[in-house]
């Protein structure tokens, strides 16, 4: 995979509960020393995909923006929604699925050895009845 880098920028995607990454706009923290040893990830499972994104912070050179090299991702179609709006409910095998792209994330956490992560999981899995 190739490394790309991505900033993060807190002012955008408040709506839905977070930063959003953005490929062009400055990041305007410094990113070296503790910081840039840092392994940072997002995981968002999602009503039809389960997609992780594995981070760490990069300083360019002196006058360069800095950002974040992308060093893991993935991105499985899981339906988690499926039959949800006629049953009120997940199905199993929708629940299967999606515990099975999250094992491959955790995987993918543990072999990167992540410092910290955030997870956002769709308002299928809060409004099913037997959601959390």
């Amino acid at each position: 995979m190739a490394e790309e880098a991505v900033r993060i920028r807190p002012d955008i995607g408040r709506s839905t509960g977070g930063p959003a990454l953005d490929r062009y706009a400055p990041d305007r923290r410094a990113t070296t020393g503790e910081t840039a040893r840092h392994t940072y990830a997002a995981l968002d499972l999602g009503t039809n995909n389960c997609r992780l994104l594995v981070a760490r912070p990069q300083s360019g050179a002196p006058g360069a923006r800095n950002g974040f090299v992308v060093v893991d991702a993935f991105s499985r179609i899981v339906r988690l929604g499926e039959g949800l709006g006629s049953s009120g409910r997940l199905s199993q095998a929708a629940m299967d699925r999606a515990v099975a792209a999250l094992a491959v994330c955790a995987d993918k956490l543990r072999r990167r050895s992540v410092s910290l992560s955030r997870a956002v999981a769709t308002e299928a899995c809060r409004r099913a009845v037997n959601g959390p």
